[in-house]
């Protein structure tokens, strides 16, 4: 329910009711609950997934949720795209179920690095998957739990094998 307080502001309440016999009259003792703040903290809540969901999902790089074990916890379309696999099929696993050994090795060599820095790292990353090898500037940074604690890394690749490849002509006719 909505409940006008004396001061004219206007909170949500949740309304518990309890009927009883007290000295053989029936009676019903009524609490209202203020629950405008957890109302508002939900509906934020709400709003910053949604936003979350929109940037994942409409962003043209890989974006991706690794944990401390370098399992997947989210893995964008894009980055669905770029290695050939439904993210349904990468989630829970790690960089050996996408990449062959050597390029698996190399990722999970600069994941570690940047939890145990706990710094930002940007590199350039050429990967073969699903058939084709691209290259991709990745920026790795950590991802920490609430407590700032890192539990994982954080990322966003962008494929540049177009760009390195126009570099590489031009580099060539000089």
């Amino acid at each position: 329910w909505q409940h006008h307080t004396q001061q004219g502001d206007v909170i949500e309440v949740e309304i518990t009711t309890h009927s009883l016999t007290l000295d053989q009259r029936p009676v019903c003792i009524v609490l209202a609950r203020d629950v405008t703040a957890r109302r508002r903290a939900e509906a934020e809540v709400r709003r910053t997934t949604e936003l979350l969901r929109v940037v994942t999902e409409e962003t043209p790089d890989a974006v991706f949720v690794k944990d401390r074990d370098g399992k997947y916890l989210l893995f964008n379309p894009a980055a669905a795209r770029f290695v050939g696999k439904p993210a349904e099929e990468v989630i829970g696993k790690d960089d050996t179920a996408i990449f062959g050994r050597d390029d698996a090795a190399l990722i999970m060599e600069l994941d570690r690095r940047v939890m145990a820095t706990a710094e930002t790292l940007t590199s350039e990353e050429t990967l073969t998957a699903a058939g084709a090898t691209r290259t991709y500037l990745a920026t790795k940074a950590p991802y920490r739990d609430g407590n700032g604690q890192v539990v994982g890394t954080i990322g966003v690749s962008r494929d540049i094998t177009e760009r390195k490849q126009a570099e590489a002509l031009i580099a060539e006719s000089q």
